[in-house]
């Protein structure tokens, strides 16, 4: 009887480890299938962001090439030095207006749709003199956001002007950090007047008519 009681505390014992053994590895494939299916959707997420930023520079380049196109080739002033411009700009009929605007007072211009781009563009290493950004873009994008990431580098000192439809609110746009503010339309008076502010020793001389 004493056998019989020691024989079935050995087969509970056995069946309780087989128990335990099962529930560890049916824990642990559960565990290893989560984290795979995890991973599997970071790398599809990563995947199409990867896809969607890609999308966005070419969409980018496109728009740049589209808006220098509509530029007429008059150039009424020459900067005393080369002088670049980024202009964040996504709408049809401001944007070649400013590109024009600005080339047409020998400056150098780069024209892209985002904020993102304008951030891109920076962070990948372009050399600008100044930045133009809109106060608003599409998808919830603003020029608020272009500011506060990009001067989130301390080394950061390309000067960034708000350029929107918002009258009279220089104060409130310096205040939050922009270095100077523009009403739209810009105009050649308003170029002259602010760009030699922020660009050091910045000069613009008339050209000769032809």
């Amino acid at each position: 009887m004493e056998n019989t009681y020691i024989l079935l505390a050995l087969v509970f014992v056995v069946i309780l480890i087989i128990s335990v053994c099962y529930i560890y590895q049916s824990s642990k494939s559960k565990k290893q299938k989560s984290e795979k299916i995890d991973k599997e959707y970071a790398e599809y997420e990563k995947r199409q962001r990867d896809l969607e930023i890609k999308e966005r520079q070419e969409k980018s380049i496109r728009w740049n090439e589209n808006i220098q196109e509509k530029f007429d080739g008059k150039i009424k002033y020459k900067t005393n030095r080369p002088i670049k411009a980024l202009i964040g700009d996504y709408t049809d009929s401001m944007a070649p207006y400013t590109n024009s605007m600005l080339r047409r007072m020998g400056i150098e211009t780069e024209v892209v749709p985002t904020a993102s781009d304008v951030i891109d563009r920076v962070n990948t290493g372009n050399q600008y003199d100044i930045i133009i950004t809109n106060n608003v873009y599409p998808k919830g994008e603003s020029g608020q956001q272009v500011l506060d990431t990009l001067k989130e580098d301390i080394d950061f000192k390309i000067p960034i002007v708000i350029l929107t439809v918002d009258q009279n609110a220089r104060n409130i746009y310096l205040d939050k950090g922009f270095d100077e503010y523009i009403e739209k339309p810009i105009s050649e008076e308003k170029i002259k007047k602010i760009f030699p502010e922020l660009i050091n020793d910045l000069e613009f001389i008339k050209t000769k008519k032809q």
